[in-house]
């Protein structure tokens, strides 16, 4: 057996960024030998015939074996590539199997900023598979390294890698039902147009039927694939060239509106303040 953690400490400082971190660590658990391994503090450590609820969130990552996770509603089977998500007050035990044994990565975590990022997580569904993410692998390592040296600032550092290993987590997951489907070729092909053909008057209603699909449909996979709606992200594109416009051309306001793809200078104006906050000739001005 390999293995490798570290209990962190906090302060009203890293409390108050949001994240923060409670332990990290690193275990290679061989053939048939006990689990857990011990060496943990006792609201951590447990028993499989009495699992145990935590008052933090967790992630741990297999990277090899396989085992099984159980919460009070369903076993799951571990193969390498799965990854567990505990959540605080929530019953549940894992092990590695006597057989196959398994190489976990682990991180615990709390914080107002870990409660709504764990939010885009389903408690119901805790077990995700990502495969072998290189990237992954190398912020579970980072985070082991600093919890190591524990210099100051190291909390702050550590909860960028576990905002960063969730979002590529959110990534992974979103993507898994559009990889390499004729609605992700259509979704892609949808924001390649919009992008080449800003400065024209768009009718997505009129793009989704060019594109052979209905605009119910497009809509609601656009919406799924990207986070927001195809006219958000129409809007947005407009609002970024306008910006754009704004700060490094000598155009007026007119032709910014029209080059941007608005209707009108008045209604540019309009949406301009409502989302920027300012008028487009004062963020002109500010920025120049």
């Amino acid at each position: 057996m390999i293995q490798n953690f570290k209990y962190l400490t906090h302060s009203e400082e890293d409390k108050h960024w949001g994240l923060y971190a409670n332990v990290s660590g690193f275990a290679q658990i061989n053939i048939k030998e006990i689990y857990p391994p011990e060496g943990h503090p006792d609201e951590y450590f447990f028993q499989w015939n009495q699992g145990r609820i935590l008052d933090e969130f967790q992630l741990i990552y297999i990277t090899e074996g396989e085992g099984i996770f159980e919460t009070k509603h369903k076993t799951y089977q571990i193969k390498a590539g799965n990854i567990i998500l505990l959540f605080p007050n929530e019953w549940h035990r894992y092990r590695p199997l006597h057989e196959t044994g398994w190489t976990e990565n682990y991180i615990g975590f709390s914080g107002e900023i870990a409660k709504n990022s764990m939010s885009f997580f389903k408690k119901n569904d805790p077990v995700q598979y990502i495969g072998f993410n290189e990237s992954i692998v190398n912020s579970f390592k980072s985070i082991s390294q600093l919890a190591q040296e524990e210099t100051s600032g190291f909390q702050q550092v550590i909860s960028g890698h576990i905002l960063f290993i969730l979002g590529k987590m959110r990534q992974i997951i979103l993507n898994k039902s559009f990889a390499n489907t004729p609605i992700e070729k259509t979704i892609n092909q949808s924001r390649i147009y919009m992008r080449d053909h800003l400065s024209e008057h768009i009718n997505l209603e009129e793009l989704a039927d060019m594109l052979n699909i209905s605009y119910s449909q497009f809509r609601g996979s656009f919406k799924k694939y990207t986070g927001i709606s195809p006219g958000q992200y129409l809007l947005q594109l407009k609002l970024q060239k306008a910006k754009n416009l704004l700060v490094n051309s000598t155009q007026n306001i007119k032709e910014i509106s029209f080059n941007s793809g608005f209707e009108s200078p008045f209604y540019f104006s309009k949406v301009f303040k409502k989302h920027i906050g300012i008028s487009p000739s004062d963020f002109r001005e500010k920025f120049n």
